[in-house]
């Protein structure tokens, strides 16, 4: 029977981390609106990079490796990436083999920092490759009831979006609970915070010789067209137990295209991701896993001046799971959409996310993200 069952939530400990929450947001804009000399802090003369994490966050799916972070912003020397999304999943499904519920609150808390390996630069010249870079990334995460629902039914009544099945859920209540022939294969009802799993990445760009020079938009600078490919990988750091990570090591191959459509007249800067992920079978649901997933992204943003963008971004990936569950079992397409101010060495970018297939992940969240580009 789909049913939420009640649930004992430490409120003093939720504010606790919700305070603690806000307080990066306000160190992150604080540093970036209001720093007084930039000479100690910034590598580079120009703006920085919009970079943000985007990726399906629904609690089963964000177990696997699929990268968060778009490899082509990569001209930094060095650079670091702080990014806060709060995401809100509520999901029941049920037929005459399985029933499902994901219902509850997310906090994460993503760490990137990337360098360039200058060292190999002349190794990879002769073959017209460029900037070889490496990525870290460590998420955090916190999972609870949280407070999000009644302001997420009234965004959607006001905008007249689905609202799923939330009427049958709890308010503000923690459950993530699988059944399967009879058999609960997954029954997750207390609070958590804990590490995720660990990732690592390799990229390299591949220009073409003849664009190399910064493509300009009135006094818009706007990026060359080039191809980037990258490597990764995803490591069991995180907590199966505390669904923070899924107890297995993920790969996943990307070509990343920039500007492959000339749409510099118009001042929009466009990005295509096509990607391949390997998953080994691990997890709470790993009897029923698919190993591979394809995956897409496309981003794209308006510059409206030196300093401010309009962003949206897609995302598409295969179904992580054999299920007749939607929410596990089919293909899903995220959208989020945003703004990006960017000044000298920093940018600071701020959006939300909405599920563009209904239920097949997170039906709505808010996040946002500094990047700072570090001296050389």
């Amino acid at each position: 029977m789909l049913g939420k069952m009640p649930l004992s939530t430490s409120i003093g400990h939720r504010a606790r981390y919700y305070s603690i929450t806000s307080l990066i947001l306000a160190i992150a804009i604080t540093s970036q609106l209001c720093s007084g000399s930039e000479a100690g802090l910034v590598g580079a003369s120009a703006a920085a990079e919009e970079r943000y994490f985007v990726g399906n966050y629904s609690p089963l799916t964000q177990l696997f490796g699929l990268p968060t972070l778009d490899p082509s912003a990569g001209s930094a020397e060095k650079a670091l990436t702080v990014g806060v999304q709060l995401i809100s999943v509520s999901n029941s499904d049920s037929d005459a083999n399985e029933s499902l519920i994901l219902d509850g609150e997310l906090t994460r808390i993503d760490v990137s920092y990337q360098q360039q390996l200058t060292f190999a630069q002349r190794w990879l010249e002769p073959a017209q490759l460029y900037r070889p870079r490496i990525r870290l990334q460590l998420p955090l995460y916190y999972q609870g009831g949280g407070f999000m629902d009644d302001t997420i039914e009234t965004w959607h009544k006001v905008f007249n979006l689905p609202n799923g099945n939330r009427d049958e859920l709890e308010t503000n209540n923690l459950l993530y609970r699988y059944v399967r022939d009879g058999q609960t294969l997954l029954d997750f009802q207390d609070e958590s915070a804990g590490i995720g799993d660990a990732s690592i990445e390799i990229t390299v760009d591949a220009m073409r010789h003849t664009e190399k020079a910064t493509r300009t938009s009135g006094s818009i600078n706007l990026a060359p067209a080039y191809l980037s490919f990258a490597l990764g990988a995803k490591f069991p750091t995180g907590s199966e137990s505390k669904i923070t990570g899924s107890g297995g090591t993920d790969l996943y191959a990307l070509l990343a295209a920039t500007n492959p459509v000339d749409l510099r007249h118009w001042g929009i800067h466009n990005q295509l991701n096509l990607g391949y992920l390997r998953a080994e079978n691990s997890g709470p649901l790993s009897s029923i896993q698919n190993g591979e997933m394809f995956f897409a992204r496309l981003n794209l943003y308006k510059r409206l001046n030196t300093r401010w963008s309009i962003i949206s971004h897609f995302y598409y990936h295969q179904a992580p799971y054999e299920s007749d569950m939607e929410a596990i079992g089919e293909d899903a397409l995220i959208g989020n959409f945003g703004v990006a101010w960017r000044t000298t060495g920093r940018s600071l970018t701020i959006y939300f996310g909405e599920d563009l297939e209904a239920g097949k992940s997170p039906d709505f969240s808010i996040g946002a993200s500094l990047a700072v580009d570090l001296k050389h």
